[in-house]
């Protein structure tokens, strides 16, 4: 570990992005929450093992944050304590269509406790004799999305083989932070010119006529509207993408844009877009917060569909590529935001 100060290590950039957000919505729990739907029968104490075996791997499960007076970022601190919040609960008698909601509701809004541990939450609910669910929380400052997906496949690995083998080495996310706070300190030409680029991305964030408006100080509430696209749609996009030299995500983030711009009835607007830092081969299994939302500044101006297409697709991957250079204070409040992830092999939900 570098530059550890006598009151701990740094946050990472993405950190002080999501900790200022929690700032503005002190009420609101900020939470990475994901739930594993489980075939079979589980041993209590073997999942504690694996539990356990993980917390001991990876620092981020034991970081902890702590603010001195005057300071207004907290510093992040690792502890050696291994420890996990361990709860089970039968939910057989539950109608099925409430069994995974009603547990994944109240973890998501399960209070913040940032400078004391256990870190990571776990739940374990009986959904039928023969059907288990792993709710798997951690505080959005130790963890994104992605971190949920490695997390739950590092414990099945451990469940699956309580052998010891022998400890591999991991990225610490402590170790990442310092590594991205050095870039932003760097004056190469490269780092000059990103930091200039960012500093002036942010721009007018669209105002939706159907937009409710919350009171100050009160978390805003939530919807979420799944639609199944099917196969066939699904091809015709990443079609679609390929021939004009895209990506199936600079497509849908079009077509967002497309959406806010008619919603709003505003043609230059902002845009936050999730962006995932993991570029590196070391960092697929990393966990933290490795994602960040970064403003990408949208021009409706043109009405031609492959000349927008082509310079959305050229701005979101050089946002990608200068992403290191980044340290965006917001989104705080009052945005619209962009995400695209593709999703594998797990069942899984994320809340922030």
């Amino acid at each position: 570990m570098q530059n550890l100060t006598s009151q701990g290590f740094r946050l990472s950039p993405q950190q002080r992005q999501i900790w200022i957000s929690q700032q503005a919505f002190p009420a609101q729990s900020f939470r990475a929450v994901g739930a594993f739907v489980i075939a079979g029968n589980i041993d209590h104490d073997r999942l504690r093992r694996s539990l356990n075996r993980a917390v001991a791997k990876n620092e981020i499960l034991r970081t902890t944050f702590q603010r001195p007076a005057g300071i207004k970022i907290p510093f992040q601190i690792v502890s050696d304590k291994i420890e996990v919040f361990y709860e089970s609960c039968d939910l057989k008698e539950l109608p099925e269509e409430q069994q995974m909601a009603a547990p994944f509701a109240a973890e998501c809004k399960q209070p913040l406790v940032l400078d004391d541990g256990p870190v990571l939450r776990c739940q374990v609910a009986e959904l039928s004799a023969s059907r288990i669910a792993l709710i798997l929380s951690l505080p959005a400052l130790c963890a994104d999305s992605r971190t949920l997906m490695n997390l739950a496949t590092e414990i099945f690995h451990a469940y699956e083989s309580e052998d010891e083998v022998p400890a591999e080495e991991v990225v610490q996310y402590a170790d990442f932070a310092e590594w991205q706070n050095q870039l932003l300190e760097s004056n190469d030409e490269h780092a000059l010119a990103g930091r200039a680029y960012w500093k002036n991305a942010a721009g007018q964030v669209p105002v939706l006529a159907l937009e409710k408006r919350f009171v100050e100080q009160r978390a805003p509430e939530y919807e979420s509207v799944s639609f199944a696209i099917g196969e066939t749609l699904l091809d015709q996009l990443k079609t679609l993408a390929s021939e004009n030299k895209a990506r199936l995500e600079d497509l849908l983030f079009l077509c967002w844009q497309a959406l806010i711009s008619r919603l709003s009835t505003q043609r230059d607007c902002t845009i936050y877009k999730r962006c995932d830092a993991r570029k590196l081969d070391d960092l697929q299994s990393a966990l933290g917060p490795f994602d960040r939302y970064l403003p990408i500044r949208c021009d409706f101006g043109s009405d031609l569909f492959v000349s927008q297409l082509a310079l959305v697709a050229s701005e979101l991957q050089h946002a990608e590529q200068i992403q290191d250079y980044a340290d965006i204070e917001g989104p705080a409040r009052d945005v619209i935001a962009f995400e695209f992830e593709e999703r594998t092999g797990l069942d899984t939900g994320s809340a922030r």
